[in-house]
């Protein structure tokens, strides 16, 4: 996020629960103009009246899918309750079973279902298990990808910290 707002001049926050929520209220009282959020930690906010979500525009649930599978339907419903002015209502999703279909047509007075891309079967995706040494794991991972560029890649690890270390080398 913060590649993407540090050239617009826009300011974000980010409330997820294990970090520390006195950090979290300091950024939001700078007013950021993009706040992102899970469920349990934005209701927390806004009980506490940390934050005031009557004045947002867009509100956006990225992998709703999963949201709904760890039960946040509840929460879900609370927040976006009290979202009066939002103009519009973005839902992201790996995948659409009907349920998800239903709860977004009793929510969101006009919708569009838009599908992108071609499914992906288990037939179609390549698993691969390479052995290698630890002080080797990065330096393949990056030959891999440099050998399949125009391939879509999932790279699964194990700590917060590996992730962010990956990502960094790859940008």
């Amino acid at each position: 996020m913060r590649n993407l707002t540090k050239f617009y001049g826009v300011s974000f926050a980010c409330l997820y629960g294990g970090a520390s929520p006195n950090v979290q209220k300091e950024k939001l009282r700078r007013s950021p103009a993009i706040v992102i959020a899970t469920p349990g930690r934005l209701m927390d906010f806004m009980n506490q009246k940390v934050i005031d979500v009557r004045t947002v525009d867009y509100f956006i649930l990225d992998e709703v899918d999963r949201m709904l599978d760890m039960g946040f339907v509840r929460d879900i419903k609370k927040i976006r309750a009290q979202l009066p002015s939002v103009k519009q209502t973005l839902t992201f999703s790996a995948t659409m079973n009907n349920d998800m279909k239903t709860i977004i047509k009793d929510h969101i007075s006009t919708y569009e279902f838009i599908k992108i891309g071609e499914e992906v079967t288990v037939d179609k995706i390549h698993h691969r298990y390479i052995p290698i040494e630890h002080e080797q794991k990065l330096f393949n991972v990056i030959k891999l990808i440099e050998a399949h560029p125009d391939d879509r890649i999932i790279i699964f690890t194990h700590t917060k910290r590996n992730t962010k270390t990956i990502h960094q080398i790859l940008i």
